[in-house]
């Protein structure tokens, strides 16, 4: 009778344990159909300790392992990629990666969007400065060209705040001693 009752009892235990191992793995397959993959690596380590030889979930566990090392070496190329078309001003290109950032790094969506949005504004702000920096050249040109040595100085400056070019920089020393010799001339007089 004692005997019975252990043998009833073990075998409860293997029934209760197949069943926490079933509905692990379910939830650890569910997950894995998300993409959910530390979720599903949580569910299989818990089968895993009920029981430590599990075939199946060491198997999955592998395959988890081995697909986040290749999603983290596509993040991480994508993030160079990102790091090196902002330093060159490639908004096109840091937007198009950012793209693909959004489907790559998904837990990380919103982060991505916000950096295409940024994106968005800085490229607007440079296109911006560039049609003024334009006009201030066209201006410094015309100004230069009827000797209103004053205007062609204030129009360097202001394009100097926005961009340091050595060709303006060259043009508004010009100005400048021409600005001073027509002062002096005016004294002299």
């Amino acid at each position: 009778s004692s005997e019975a009752k252990r043998i009833k009892d073990n075998s409860q235990n293997v029934i209760d344990t197949q069943v926490r191992i079933e509905k692990f793995s379910t939830r650890a397959d569910l997950f894995i159909g998300q993409k959910l993959y530390d979720q599903a690596l949580s569910e299989l380590e818990k089968i895993l300790t009920v029981d430590p030889d599990n075939k199946i979930a060491k198997k999955k566990r592998n395959e988890i392992k081995s697909i986040q090392q290749k999603a983290k070496k596509e993040i991480d190329d994508l993030l160079e990629q990102l790091k090196e078309a902002e330093s060159k001003e490639e908004y096109e290109k840091a937007i198009s990666v950012c793209e693909k950032l959004k489907l790559a790094d998904s837990s990380h969506f919103s982060t991505w969007e916000n950096t295409i949005k940024r994106l968005k504004e800085d490229y607007e702000k440079k296109e911006k400065e560039k049609e003024l920096l334009q006009e201030l050249r066209e201006k410094i040109n015309s100004a230069f060209f009827e000797e209103s040595w004053v205007n062609v100085v204030e129009l360097c400056e202001e394009s100097l705040k926005i961009c340091q070019d050595e060709g303006v920089k060259n043009v508004l020393k010009r100005a400048k001693i021409k600005l001073n010799k027509e002062t002096e001339d005016k004294q002299l007089r």
